[in-house]
């Protein structure tokens, strides 16, 4: 089994931290970064860049536990099945304080067999999900958090709805950011608390994670 990854971004500012978070990786894998793309158009660079069984998707505003890659390792050869799209596990939201959906990992030659397109708000995975439906697949989902889902600098999200607006067909696009109690925490406190954040968290729901950490860290 062979797995690689797809670093997308828009040049937010967190980018340079999630691209960190993926070169920690104890388990590290082929990673290709997506630039400057709309998301169908990014997804399908990814379909192209990566030759292998499965490619991770990572938005530049993810910060992943040192240890996901070899967890999602793990876990894919537990329960790969040939009937299965995609994987996905959850993040936790910085500034929410809560577990939210969704770090995915993708079957790349199912992928390539559903395709991808947008909705009206130009998001891709309600259809995806519906296509992979009518094509007689399935996705598998975790409740393990495997990365922090950062809060960025303000700007970066009035350019971030910005972009999104120029996406959606209707030329509108309402931020999740508008209901969220931003707090005092730059991208480098962010950065270094995700670790002891995404394992206090596992621990908590006692997940397939939280004994995974325990096995490898020996705690």
């Amino acid at each position: 089994m062979s797995i690689e990854a797809a670093i997308f971004t828009n040049g937010r500012s967190s980018f340079s931290y999630a691209f960190e978070s993926v070169e920690r990786q104890t388990s590290p894998f082929v990673h290709h970064t997506i630039d400057g793309m709309d998301i169908v158009d990014a997804m399908n660079s990814a379909l192209g860049k990566c030759s292998s069984e499965y490619f991770v998707k990572i938005d530049d505003d993810f910060i992943l536990h040192p240890l996901a890659f070899a967890f999602i390792e793990e876990c894919i050869e537990k329960h790969a099945r040939e009937d299965v799209a995609f994987y996905w596990w959850h993040l936790w939201d910085f500034a929410e304080r809560k577990s939210i959906q969704s770090l995915k990992v993708y079957n790349t030659k199912l992928a390539k067999k559903v395709g991808f397109r947008s909705d009206e708000r130009g998001r891709i995975d309600l259809c995806f999900i519906h296509d992979t439906k009518e094509k007689g697949l399935k996705s598998l989902s975790y409740t393990d958090v495997l990365a922090v889902h950062a809060q960025c600098p303000v700007e970066d999200e009035r350019e971030y709805q910005k972009m999104w607006a120029k996406l959606s067909s209707s030329g509108f696009y309402v931020s999740d950011y508008a209901s969220k109690k931003r707090r005092k925490s730059t991208l480098d406190e962010q950065f270094d608390e995700s670790p002891q954040l995404i394992e206090v968290v596992n621990r908590r729901c006692r997940t397939e994670f939280s004994k995974f950490m325990n096995e490898v860290l020996d705690v």
